[in-house]
């Protein structure tokens, strides 16, 4: 049997309003009121009603976090640490996965717009700009990642790539390699990303005397390029190679 905010109002003896501020965390409470309230919360089994908050208020508890593949390594860390952040808000994430199809994409805004989200992060390439004009015209804040420059209602995470790039040169070169494949993709994440490369090496010591191969196109390419040996009898298979795609990761 479920029960109503107003039942656990009556049997802890206070307001439904003070029964609203204890779960919500919204004012100061003292002590001795939340722990009777809380109480009541357990004995009952009360949860409260978020959809009928959402109308009270006008505004829901909801973050989104759009992604393009979940089985890609490169995005656990990410949700977890938005996750975390949201969770220590007291905010809550609805986790969508694109797979690059448009079709879902679209089906993506549409749920993001429905749900009345606060806002979204969307750390795929398989959006743009364009693309989101429906979220930021419904009054959603949007984050990109390495999308350009700031506007209305759309900020935008820029990835120092330079910076990452020419770590990866060191951290490679000190392991003793003195030889590593490149791979990236076409879009305009990994443009950037080969550009940062170039300035890497061009201007880290290492990356000075570590000899990058040049771009290819995909990870399978890659490993059919390489033959077995090179002509210094290395195992060219066994190089470190430096992937500027998370597709291929």
């Amino acid at each position: 049997m479920s029960h109503t905010m107003r039942e656990v109002a009556k049997k802890a003896g206070v307001s439904p309003a003070t029964v609203s501020r204890v779960l919500n965390k919204t004012q100061y409470i003292s002590p001795e009121t939340e722990h009777r309230v809380l109480e009541v919360v357990r004995q009952l089994n009360y949860y409260k009603n978020i959809h009928a908050r959402r109308l009270s208020t006008g505004q829901s508890n909801l973050f989104g976090l759009v992604i393009s593949e979940i089985a890609n390594p490169y995005f656990p860390e990410i949700i977890r640490g938005f996750q975390a952040a949201a969770w220590d808000r007291g905010f809550d994430v609805l986790l969508f996965n694109t797979e690059y199809s448009p079709v879902r994409t679209e089906s993506v805004i549409r749920k993001l717009i429905e749900s009345d989200v606060r806002g979204v992060a969307i750390m795929t390439s398989s959006f743009g700009k364009s693309t989101t004009s429906e979220l930021t015209a419904a009054g959603i804040g949007v984050v990109f990642c390495n999308l350009g420059p700031p506007e209305r209602l759309t900020s935008n995470i820029s990835i120092d790539y330079q910076r990452g790039i020419s770590q990866a040169i060191e951290h490679v070169f000190e392991l003793g390699h003195r030889r590593a494949g490149r791979q990236s993709h076409c879009d305009h994440h990994q443009a950037r990303a080969g550009r940062g490369a170039k300035r890497a090496k061009a201007e880290s010591l290492p990356g000075n005397r570590l000899q990058l191969s040049r771009r290819l196109r995909c990870l399978r390419g890659a490993l059919r390029s390489f033959p077995a040996k090179d002509t210094h009898g290395d195992l060219l298979r066994k190089r470190p190679h430096c992937h500027g795609s998370n597709e291929c990761a």
